[in-house]
């Protein structure tokens, strides 16, 4: 080959390389541009996101004070209400969340749940805090032996209410009657 062809052959060459970077770098530039209409897109759909998610936490929060205004209760708050005043009610002669639950028409562990949720303490919590509170009443104002108390709350016998009440309290049933009067009162065993 001569040189003239030679020369006149890297030109075509060289030319053709160029042509191919032009394309190359045309198309980068374009790639590169579509990225970056594509991550501004997706920048707006991102605050769009948090936009409508503040919205929702706002009208979340707006339809409970509008709730609270008119007296609306969901059906979780009614449930757990009516939970605790069913437990203020039927605790000297019922202890389980089953019995409960049964009367509310719901399964236990639904009860539970909801109960949690809405007051922050599990059914068998209320249920024990209140049973202990009516023991501790109990204790306190009415002098009847602690055979008789057992059977008025209807524990199986006086050592398993002074089981319950030692557990919830740290103190036997006759450490708190004697501390709570002063002096020792009628208890038989």
């Amino acid at each position: 080959m001569s040189f003239m062809k030679k020369q006149q052959f890297g030109s075509i060459r060289m030319e053709h390389i160029y042509l191919n970077m032009s394309t190359a770098m045309a198309a980068f530039i374009s790639l590169n541009n579509q990225i970056r209409t594509l991550n501004n897109y997706l920048h707006s759909l991102e605050g769009e996101l948090h936009e409508h998610t503040f919205d929702d936490a706002m009208q979340s929060v707006c339809v409970d004070e509008i709730a609270a205004v008119n007296g609306y209760k969901s059906s979780n708050r009614k449930l757990a209400e009516n939970f605790v005043r069913l437990v203020n009610e039927h605790v000297k002669d019922e202890h389980t969340v089953n019995y409960y639950a049964g009367r509310l028409c719901v399964s236990a562990h639904h009860l539970s749940m909801v109960v949690k949720k809405e007051t922050g303490n599990a059914a068998k919590e209320w249920i024990a805090r209140t049973l202990t509170a009516r023991i501790q009443a109990a204790l306190r104002f009415d002098d009847r032996p602690l055979k008789e108390l057992a059977d008025d709350f209807c524990f199986a016998s006086t050592s398993s209410l002074c089981k319950f009440f030692k557990q919830r309290t740290g103190t036997t049933a006759f450490s708190y009657r004697l501390d709570e009067t002063g002096s020792i009162n009628y208890v038989s065993v």
